[in-house]
């Protein structure tokens, strides 16, 4: 169970540096736009995104509610 749970965490963590590294190229890309908060906090989207930027020296802790994710994932799927 353990191992499904951090596995679950990685992908999520994963697919928040994926949505950073976009809006990093292009803040006004229709994929960040919709997925960008629906799926995250984008107060933390933000931080992850100075952290790829390199604007922050030492790496803040980034919280991902894991539960917001599945939630949007779901209402993504059956919306």
């Amino acid at each position: 169970m353990k191992a499904i749970e951090q596995r679950v965490r990685r992908a999520v963590r994963r697919a928040m540096e994926n949505i950073a590294a976009l809006g990093l190229e292009d803040y006004g890309n229709p994929h960040f736009e919709r997925y960008s908060s629906k799926f995250f906090d984008f107060s933390e989207l933000r931080q992850k995104m100075r952290e790829l930027k390199g604007e922050v020296k030492n790496k803040p802790r980034i919280r991902i509610s894991i539960k917001q994710f599945v939630n949007a994932l779901y209402m993504e799927v059956h919306g």
